[in-house]
């Protein structure tokens, strides 16, 4: 099992890692945060699929074909804590190596969507300050890293859940002998 679920959970993050890091570099400080984040939870339903094909292959090639929904998510959990952790040290390196002015970019960006939306002022000044709170509580890299992995986990959580159910129908995508 531990074969798989390292192999499993390192590719999961190259792919997570390399498509976010180039659509990082290509669009710069000039991409807009509304369409960036759900194209980064696309990539990361791309890479987390990894999680459905590491318990396809355990149950294949360890269990005979059958395998137990616990043992199922047990699989799918560990390939997102290492896909999660991946994310999260590769974003610290973003952040450290970049010099990034990201959160003060994605501040501006919201703050903008708020001036924008209507609401009224005392609403949208609620929000303004709750954001740069946000902000300035963002830069403490402890609290960074555990916001940039809820950011993640419960994708894998969810895409774990799925596959074990899934999976455990031993007549889905059965063993071939």
């Amino acid at each position: 099992m531990k074969k798989i679920v390292l192999v499993c959970g390192l590719i999961a993050s190259v792919i997570i890692v390399g498509i976010s890091g180039s659509m990082l570099l290509l669009a710069g400080d000039d991409s807009s945060h509304q369409h960036s984040e759900w194209l980064g939870y696309l990539v990361m339903i791309l890479g987390l699929s990894m999680i459905f094909v590491g318990i396809k292959q355990y149950r294949d090639q360890y269990l005979g074909g059958v395998i137990k929904f616990t043992k199922g998510l047990q699989v799918g959990l560990l390939i997102t804590l290492i896909a999660t952790t991946g994310y999260v040290l590769a974003w610290e390196a973003y952040m450290q190596s970049a010099d990034s002015n990201y959160m003060d970019s994605y501040k501006q960006s919201y703050i903008e969507q708020l001036q924008n939306s209507g609401e009224p002022a005392a609403v949208i000044e609620q929000k303004i300050t709750e954001m740069e709170n946000l902000a300035e509580k963002y830069n403490n890299p402890i609290f960074r890293m555990g916001i940039t992995a809820l950011e993640i986990f419960p994708v894998g959580l969810i895409i774990s859940l799925l596959s074990a159910l899934l999976l455990r129908n031993s007549k889905l995508l059965p063993k071939h002998s």
